[in-house]
């Protein structure tokens, strides 16, 4: 019990840091890409909402969790999240290797990873969508897109303020990220699922 109390308030923790990110805060962001705990606590925060709406999903089908590897439910849920984890590597990997940035790739994952707290408010919608009241995916959708914008604001200023890169270089950081979570998306969605995913 006193394991998941610490758990818990070091979640908490990560929560309030995930926020002070989103504000563009350099400090914290100096800290997390230095935790190695961050990269854990990272993962949770892409990761959980994923895996917990794919559940809350696939309850409201016949087959119960069975629904959830259905490649039309199963590859939608992590095609776009698998995308952002590799334009984060792509974006760190451009600002060290070609931009001599200050930071490296697991520091630029850490930080920017904590940006996807944002999709936790997903989870009351998939949970609400049990009643019928709404189409939860097209809610997921608009959360997703503006957390996504949000995480490229904050990546443009992590990498002036925490990678010290120019301007003009953090721009063209910024654009490449965003190109390649683009290909990333047609690259899955075409390997899992054919000319049927659609892009988010």
């Amino acid at each position: 019990m006193n394991k998941l109390n610490v758990f818990i308030s070091g979640f908490a923790g990560e929560v309030k840091d995930s926020f002070k990110i989103l504000k563009f805060d350099v400090h914290t962001m100096t800290i997390v890409s230095e935790r190695k705990s961050a990269t854990m606590y990272g993962g949770l925060f892409l990761g959980v909402p994923v895996v917990l709406n794919l559940i809350l999903v696939s309850l409201n089908f016949p087959q119960g969790l069975g629904a959830m590897f259905s490649r039309f439910l199963f590859w939608p849920m992590i095609i776009p999240p698998l995308s952002l984890l590799g334009c984060m590597f792509v974006i760190g990997f451009l600002a060290k290797k070609s931009f001599s940035g200050a930071g490296n790739t697991e520091g630029v994952f850490r930080i920017l990873s904590y940006c996807s707290a944002v999709a936790w408010f997903s989870i009351p919608v998939f949970v609400i969508a049990f009643l019928n009241i709404l189409d939860p995916f097209k809610v997921l959708n608009m959360i997703w897109l503006v957390m996504l914008v949000w995480l490229f604001v904050v990546a443009y200023n992590m990498l002036i303020g925490y990678q010290k890169l120019k301007k003009e270089d953090a721009i063209v950081a910024m654009l490449v990220g965003i190109i390649a979570y683009l290909i990333l998306q047609w690259f899955f969605g075409n390997v899992f699922m054919g000319g049927m995913y659609r892009f988010i």
